[in-house]
Parts: C-alpha cells; structure tokens; sequence
C-alpha cells in the first residue's frame, strides 16, 4: 500500500466555510484525493484564486458572518477565472431559490447542508476532469 506522499493528488481545491467543523469535514473528505486549502473567509478565497494559479476548484459556502457573501466571491472569482469551477453550499431555507441564483452565476453545482460529503466529493471530481 501507497503511503499518502507517495499518492498523487489531482489537484488544488479551495474550501471557504467559517463554520471551522464544517470546514475541517469538508477538507477531510477531500484531503485523499486532493491538495486542499482550508479558509475561514471569502474574501481569503478569491485572493487564494488570484495569488495560486495552480486552483483548479473552489467550494464557498453562501453566508459568511463579516464578509461578502459567497455568490459575490463566486462572480468576483469568475471576473478574473471564467472557467474556473466554483462549487456553493449552503444551510439556508430558501436553497432552491439559492441554487437558482447560483446556477445563473455560473456555479458548477450546489449543495444544501448537511452535506453529502459523497457527491461533493464526486463533483470536485467532476469540476477537475471537466477543467
């Protein structure tokens, strides 16, 4: 058996959540296959984007407390990356409504929480083969 320096990761993923467990699942789940980069601010993200050309997803979560709000970083992100998969989750109420605006941003998929940590994982996998 591989150990995990020896495995191949299939690229850079960003992960912005400013609920840190949710951040740290979410970075769990995907430290197998990925290299990832946990951030506790959109902001954090978008500028992870600009300074790292290497990102080849990123996952926002919508509501951010103090910061602009994920569907603001995902068009700030697709500004300077316009083919750069961007994946939004959410725990709001209103998630259809949600994964409408973020459909007509352009988002590559859209999960409500709680997360199915299997199909985000399947679509990080999917943004990659895809870019």
């Amino acid at each position: 058996m591989l150990d995990e320096e020896m495995t191949p990761k299939c690229g850079l993923v960003v992960v912005a959540d400013d609920n840190v467990e949710i951040l740290k699942t979410v970075a769990v789940a995907l430290s197998e296959a990925f290299e990832v980069i946990a951030l506790t601010s959109s902001t954090q993200a978008v500028r992870a984007v600009r300074e790292k050309p290497e990102v080849r997803v990123v996952i926002l979560d919508v509501r951010f407390d103090d910061d602009i709000d994920g569907l603001e970083a995902l068009q700030m992100i697709h500004q300077s990356h316009p083919d750069l998969p961007v994946i939004i989750m959410t725990a709001t109420h209103d998630s259809a409504e949600m994964r409408d605006a973020a459909c007509s941003l352009g988002a590559f998929a859209f999960h409500s929480k709680p997360l199915n940590l299997s199909e985000l994982v399947d679509d990080v996998t999917r943004a990659v083969a895809a870019k």
